[in-house]
């Protein structure tokens, strides 16, 4: 006999060890338990079609795993929006791009390293197009004021001269002139290729960094039934640390603990001298209010309002967001708010809380660039795979789920 829908929900719970209490509030959960109810959600599906918008997100490496192999074994067609590389590289087979300029459609073979390799590899056709043809007309141009030249000097003695072969002569060269300007006409330079907007980060660490820069001495963190601890934690000048563990493990409990966001049931924190803390959460809360953007941003970034302009537009925020509310914002122009952030503050202690999620392809490579260059501390907590092989963590904090 088939099992009823409570009973698949529960297996499907089951599955992503979410355990069987239906009746759990969704508010109670963490992100990312939330994500895998969603994904559980997802696994009761039966419909031809699957669309999926940002799935990955918040989703621990058992979650992962779980939806590829789903998407992989999925009867019905997936249509799947996604900034996760190494997701797309093993679950699809196309790839559509829209165009930003002409909003047409270029579809693409293959997954993302595929789809990257060609894309590549057409933007460097194009641009070798660009520069034939700019040669050729730079040759054509010189060509035509090199006849017009020589049509006006042998038009110039026309006065004098009037026999047959002079006129034959100056019609000759006006037929050339006239000529090679339609040759010109016919060979118009082709449009350059659309070179997406870039966002440029530079982060800057700021003074020289104690030792050690910040540490959890047998710390506990309790939250409702949940218990984290006790943890011992010293982060040394800079480290790279990434915390790891299954979505409920805690990640970001124990960062809230580490940066005195939370209250300690048990244990000390410190934090050294001269630490400047930059920090992006994962609820992109410093920027969920119903102030305006650059408001908001004047006050945290500590610019003066035609700088902070300037700096908000370098990553894309313009005249059409800064005066609206940051709630109205969208998550990833309110990433980029906290990233503009941190690079006008200046800071010596990173804290990165999935910081790629919401974020565009584009503008998670400048945070890997930027990241690769920083000299000053950081503690990170991602689930994005090909992020974390770029930010090259020099150590790993693992929790243990509860």
């Amino acid at each position: 006999m088939p099992a009823g829908p409570s009973a698949r929900a529960g297996a499907a719970c089951a599955r992503l060890g979410l355990g069987v209490d239906l009746d759990r509030p969704f508010t109670a959960l963490s992100g990312g338990e939330a994500a895998r109810a969603s994904l559980a959600a997802v696994l009761l599906v039966r419909a031809d079609l699957l669309l999926l918008d940002e799935p990955t997100n918040d989703l621990d490496g058992h979650g992962l795993r779980t939806l590829e192999d789903f998407v992989a074994g999925y009867a019905g067609s997936v249509v799947v929006v996604s900034h996760d590389r190494a997701f797309l590289d093993r679950t699809v087979t196309r790839i559509a791009e829209v165009e930003p300029r002409s909003h047409a459609i270029v579809e693409w073979a293959g997954g993302w390293s595929d789809y990257a390799r060609q894309r590549d590899e057409a933007r460097d056709r194009a641009y070798a197009q660009l520069a034939e043809a700019e040669a050729r007309r730079r040759e054509l141009t010189a060509l035509l004021s090199r006849r017009r030249t020589e049509a006006r000097g042998q038009g110039g003695g026309l006065g004098e001269r009037t026999g047959g072969a002079d006129r034959r002569g100056t019609n000759a060269l006006r037929t050339k002139v006239r000529q090679t300007a339609r040759l010109l006409e016919r060979n118009p330079l082709p449009e350059k290729p659309y070179e997406p907007w870039e966002l440029r980060l530079a982060l800057r660490s700021t003074g020289r960094l104690p030792t050690p820069v910040a540490s959890l001495t047998r710390v506990v963190v309790e939250r409702g039934t949940f218990r984290l601890g006790p943890v011992d934690l010293e982060l040394m000048p800079g480290e790279r640390l990434a915390l790891t563990g299954a979505n409920g493990a805690g990640k970001t409990t124990l960062l809230q603990a580490l940066l005195g966001e939370r209250e300690l049931a048990a244990g000390t924190r410190h934090l050294g001298r001269g630490v400047v803390t930059g920090v992006i959460g994962q609820t992109r809360s410093g920027y969920d209010r119903a102030e305006p953007l650059l408001e908001v941003f004047v006050a945290r970034a500590g610019l003066l309002p035609e700088d902070a302009r300037t700096l908000l537009a370098k990553f894309g925020l313009g005249a059409s967001h800064v005066g609206r509310a940051c709630a109205s914002l969208s998550p990833g122009e309110r990433t980029r708010a906290h990233l503009a952030e941190l690079q006008a503050r200046g800071v010596n202690l990173l804290v990165l809380d999935e910081p790629t999620n919401h974020l565009d392809v584009e503008a998670i490579e400048q945070l890997e660039l930027a990241l690769a260059e920083w000299d000053g501390a950081l503690v990170v907590v991602s689930h994005d795979r090909r992020f974390l092989e770029a930010v090259q963590p020099t150590r790993e904090l693992a929790l243990a789920a509860r």
